[in-house]
């Protein structure tokens, strides 16, 4: 089972992607689309096996909106790339 996020009203990628409705394909493609990835690695991202580079992660909180910290909490980010 996948460990929720404690703070409240935080999530990672895998967590919105999953609180999605639907459709959840249209996520993917548009992140694929803006990151220049493929949907398998989009979906590593998701599953949480890969993580994409800083660069890749700011696209996708801008995308998203949320913050590169909130949706990918295992990795430490230069606090200048969140700008």
């Amino acid at each position: 089972m996948e460990k929720v996020n404690e703070e409240k009203g935080k999530m990672t990628l895998g967590e919105y992607y999953k609180s999605l409705k639907d459709p959840q394909t249209e996520l993917i493609e548009k992140l694929c689309k803006a990151t220049i990835s493929t949907d398998v690695t989009v979906r590593r991202w998701i599953a949480g096996t890969h993580t994409p580079p800083p660069i890749k992660q700011k696209i996708i909180s801008k995308i998203i909106g949320r913050s590169m910290h909130e949706l990918f909490p295992a990795k430490h980010i230069p606090e200048k790339m969140e700008e």
